[in-house]
C-alpha cells in the first residue's frame, strides 16, 4: 500500500478514536450534571460507537475503490510506457542491423 495511503488511513482511524474518547467524556460530564441519567449517556455513547464504527467502515471501503482505481491507473500507464520502450528498441534494432548491412 502507498505510504500516503497509509497516512490517510491511520490519520482517519486516529481522528475517529479521538472523537469516541471525547464524545465518551462530554457525555460523563453531562450525566454528572444530571442533564441526563447514567444509562442514557452510555446508551448515547454506544450509539455514537456504532456510528463512528460505521463511518469507519464507509472510510475503508472508499480507501479500497481509490487504492484499486490508482492500482488499475499505473497499471495501465506501465504497458503505456513498455509498449512505447519495446518499439523504440525496436527500431534502433533494424537501424543497426541495417547499418551492419545484415
Amino acid at each position: 500500500m502507498d505510504k500516503s495511503v497509509k497516512r490517510a488511513l491511520y490519520a482517519a482511524i486516529g481522528a475517529a478514536s479521538i472523537a469516541a474518547e471525547k464524545a465518551e467524556k462530554i457525555v460523563k460530564i453531562v450525566a454528572k450534571q444530571g442533564a441526563i441519567s447514567q444509562k442514557e449517556g452510555m446508551k448515547l455513547v454506544r450509539a455514537l460507537s456504532k456510528h463512528a464504527d460505521k463511518q469507519r467502515k464507509n472510510v475503508q471501503r472508499m480507501m479500497v475503490g481509490h487504492i484499486a482505481k490508482a492500482s488499475k491507473a499505473a497499471e495501465a500507464r506501465g504497458k503505456q510506457i513498455v509498449g512505447r520502450a519495446a518499439k523504440i528498441a525496436e527500431k534502433k534494432g533494424k537501424s543497426l542491423l541495417k547499418k551492419l548491412g545484415r
